[in-house]
Parts: C-alpha cells; structure tokens; sequence
C-alpha cells in the first residue's frame, strides 16, 4: 500500500503543470519576471490594468507556494516511513497529502482557465469594461482560495510533521 502510494505521489509530481518552477534561490528571486510572461495591458483601461496586474500578483505569489507544496509532500512522506506502525499517523498524513494536492490542482486549474490578455486578445477586446473589470474582479477572488487552500495545506502538513518528527 505505501509503495503504490509513494509511486502515485510521485506520478502525480512528475506529470503535474509545474515544471517551469524555479529550482535555486536566484531563480526564486527571478521568478515573478519568469514566471507570466509581459502581458499587453495597454487594451485595457487604468483600473482594468491595476486589478489585473493585481491579479498577477496573487498568481505569481502563490506560485512562490507550489516549491512548499512539493516540500511539505517530500516531508509527509518521510514521517509516514518513519512511523509506520502508527495507523494515525498515516491516516494524518493521507489527509494531508490528498490536502495539498488538491491545492496544487486548484492553482493548475486556475492557471489553465484563467484568460491572460496575450493568449485571450480577442475576448478582452470583445468585452466591455464593466465585463472586464467582473472577469477580473472574480478571477482576483478566486485567486484568493486557491492562495489560502494553498496556505492551509501547507500549515497544516507542517504542523503534522512536526508533531511526529524524530
């Protein structure tokens, strides 16, 4: 069982949509310039331009997230091997792996769905202000769960690992 279960865990890493995550700190430090390509802003009004550039923000702060999600899952892992009598422990850290995989699929999902202005020119263009400034106002709220879904998840697999740390 904990076999399929490490493998599933890491299938599921290897396919997932994050790939061009940054790996050291001075990508890390690049990323927000990485991360979203520059987007044609200049279609959109001043206020549709602050909230969408608002909300990149919270997308490319959330993608600061995606490399703690993929370190608490490393972590959980090893407390589950190193307590593998201990029913509750796996149980916990089920739970908690199934949490944060689910974080990670929300923020792929969003990314996948969201209408950037340089891939979706023509629906910006086809749109009027006050769609726009909707679309935006709802992508910005959205954006808001899948951040704390992901901020959740994280603090929670933490706390279990230290809870059953050796």
């Amino acid at each position: 069982m904990k076999q399929f279960l490490l493998i599933l865990v890491i299938f599921s890493y290897l396919t997932s949509c994050n790939t061009d995550q940054a790996t050291t700190s001075e990508d890390k430090n690049n990323l927000s310039s990485t991360t979203v390509p520059p987007q044609k802003t200049e279609l959109l009004s001043p206020t549709a331009e602050n909230l969408y550039k608002i909300v990149q923000a919270r997308h490319d702060t959330a993608m600061l997230l995606m490399n703690d999600i993929t370190n608490v899952q490393a972590n959980l892992q090893k407390t589950m091997a190193e307590n593998p009598r201990l029913k509750a422990v796996e149980e916990m850290v089920l739970g908690n792996l199934y949490a944060l995989k689910q974080a990670d699929k929300a923020m792929m999902d969003w990314m996948h769905n969201f209408k950037s202005t340089e891939m979706h020119e023509e629906a910006y263009q086809a749109m009027s202000e006050k769609e726009i400034l909707d679309y935006l106002y709802a992508e910005d709220e959205k954006m808001k769960v899948v951040h704390e879904q992901m901020v959740t998840s994280i603090a929670k697999g933490r706390a279990t690992i230290q809870k059953y740390k050796k």
